[in-house]
């Protein structure tokens, strides 16, 4: 059984708007999935329904085999959310306390908290910064604040949205490296971008999205020659008829 299972999923706007016509897709555990398409294609309404910021008009969420409509807290215990805004999931007033947030809304004991917040601090490396104030960090240095908290919460799943959204080459590789981690952990990452260049070389499975609909889906050697004709723009390797390569080579 696939760890996301999406099945005939539909979502329109209370403006009229559609966001999502007859999504179904399955996702295994432990792959980089990254979604692709132009702005309004459905990308991040996608991403929300997979912890129920979002709920869908008909159609089911699966997440380990358990609808996230059924059981909304184990949901969002199981998927975490990085958004393109890192300063909107910052309400710490140290980066410790930030990372210390989701834990202590479990009601967990304070030194399980503390064993979280080390553990994740640690693993972005950021351990080093704990009483520093967030907003004096970098813009990948917030990205990866980000990532700690969701990694407090142990999810199993991990989506990224514009993830490396006005990030400098830096910060790009920090967030990269980051993302490569948790998936070596045994994480699931799924990762909606409109920035291919940076992040198809590690790609499991590309999914190209349009109108709401996946228009495409398969291994990303397959559709890369045809995301232009979709308004996203393709790899410079690509274009250049050569292999793409890592940003962390």
């Amino acid at each position: 059984m696939p760890i996301i299972d999406i099945d005939t999923l539909c979502f329109r706007y209370p403006d009229g708007t559609l966001g999502l016509d007859r999504i179904s897709l399955g996702i295994e555990k432990g792959t980089l999935v990254v979604i692709i398409g132009p702005n309004g294609s459905g990308k991040t309404t996608l991403l929300k329904h997979l912890n129920g910021l979002l709920r869908p008009q008909s159609g089911t969420v699966r997440i380990d085999g358990v609808t996230v409509a059924s059981d909304l807290r184990r949901a969002r215990r199981l998927v975490g959310m990085i958004f393109q805004d890192a300063d909107s999931q910052i309400v710490g007033e140290t980066v410790a306390a930030d990372v210390a947030f989701g834990p202590e809304n479990l009601s967990l004991p304070a030194a399980e908290v503390g064993a979280r917040v080390e553990a994740a601090l640690d693993t972005v490396g950021l351990t080093t910064l704990a009483d520093q104030t967030p907003q004096a960090l970098s813009g990948g240095e917030k990205r990866r604040l980000s990532i700690a908290g969701v990694l407090a919460m142990h999810p199993q799943i991990v989506a990224f949205d514009e993830p490396f959204a006005g990030l400098d080459y830096p910060g790009t590789r920090q967030v990269l490296r980051e993302m490569l981690r948790l998936q070596q952990a045994g994480h699931t990452l799924v990762v909606a971008t409109h920035d291919l260049e940076k992040i198809i070389y590690h790609a499991d499975r590309l999914i190209l999205m349009n109108d709401g609909r996946v228009v495409k889906d398969g291994p990303p050697a397959g559709i890369v020659g045809e995301v232009e004709s979709f308004g996203v723009r393709a790899p410079c390797v690509s274009r250049l008829g050569l292999e793409a390569e890592s940003w962390l080579s």
